[in-house]
């Protein structure tokens, strides 16, 4: 098939369709018209994701491998539509999303637990609202941290002007002065919203980061992704080494774990759909995937599916929605 130019614009106006004729209905038996829409394009679909996810353009060498993962199926649509929600999904599972966008979700968790400054504003629920920070809120701190070699020093800076917020101070007032005093708070406000304790071994860091490089050095541990040294056997995630200059890292994984599936649900409406979440949807969803462990890929690839083929996130770039959840059926 070789269409002209105008057959290509006519085919994304949706002005294509197939009939099928048979002996019995010689005049055509079932008809579909052939919807499209630019999130069916693989550059389009994978760039799109280095923006809603990543924040930056993407880089050559990236591009051409999640292309790849897509176009290796061929004319295999079951194939396309099963590798096209394992692709969308590693942007959020990869370490690039969960040392920018779930830094700063954390940064906000670890510091406001279940009582955020600028919550959701969803009325329908407000003691699950007050638990997440508004998406304004969020966005205009993720922007200010993008994955790249100068990473570490942008969560650093943001951390550092965090502290020093109004809301924050109010949070935690300077007379909570020494860093004992404003560690234990900041911890008591993990273990209550997120029901989990770090060790008492790291305490005694996040207590000496203070003291070498005060709050904003606390909560950029706290909030992040690291570990101490490159020759540790299995990190998690293949966890990053802490980059020189910033102290030895904090095993916070008890607060990462406990958090992961949160943050997980809430990129998907700050990812996709570029909103607050609906919090009875929110709660629908944070519900699915908490059945199973943290990192689960079938949960994951599950709602990642329902997420891609919605109406909502289609009508975002094109006019037509092609793509139906009944894809997400196993």
């Amino acid at each position: 098939i070789s269409p002209t130019a105008q057959q290509v614009l006519d085919l994304k106006a949706g002005l294509h369709y197939f009939n099928v004729h048979t002996s019995n209905f010689t005049g055509g038996e079932i008809r579909g018209q052939l919807l499209w829409n630019p999130l069916n394009e693989p550059v389009y679909l994978v760039t799109q994701h280095y923006y809603d996810f990543l924040g930056r353009l993407p880089d050559p060498g990236g591009l051409n491998f999640w292309l790849n993962e897509l176009t290796v199926c061929g004319t295999s649509v079951q194939c396309l539509r099963d590798r096209s929600v394992g692709v969308s999904n590693a942007f959020f599972y990869e370490q690039e999303y969960q040392q920018t966008a779930s830094f700063v979700f954390l940064l906000y968790r670890a510091a406001y637990g279940d009582a955020q400054p600028f919550p959701n504003p969803d009325p329908g629920n407000v003691t699950e609202a007050n638990k997440l920070p508004r998406y304004l809120t969020f966005v205009r701190d993720r922007a200010q941290v993008v994955g790249g070699s100068e990473l570490a020093a942008t969560q650093q800076a943001l951390a550092n002007a965090f502290v020093q917020r109004p809301e924050f101070v109010t949070k935690y007032p300077l007379s909570l002065a020494t860093g004992a005093q404003f560690v234990d708070a900041v911890l008591a406000t993990i273990q209550s919203a997120s029901g989990v304790t770090l060790a008492m071994a790291d305490r005694d860091a996040l207590i000496t980061h203070f003291n070498n490089g005060g709050r904003g050095l606390v909560m950029f541990h706290l909030a992040n992704d690291y570990w101490n040294g490159c020759d540790r056997l299995n990190p998690p995630q293949s966890a990053p080494c802490v980059p020189a200059g910033f102290g030895a890292a904090v095993d916070n994984r008890v607060f990462i774990d406990a958090e992961y599936n949160r943050s997980f649900v809430y990129s998907q409406y700050s990812g996709y759909f570029r909103r607050d979440a609906d919090i009875g949807g929110f709660l629908f969803w944070l519900n699915q995937v908490s059945q199973a462990p943290p990192r689960n890929v079938a949960k994951q690839h599950a709602m990642v599916c329902a997420q891609i083929t919605s109406a909502e996130y289609q009508f975002r770039f094109g006019d037509t929605a092609p793509r139906t959840d009944a894809e997400c059926i196993p």
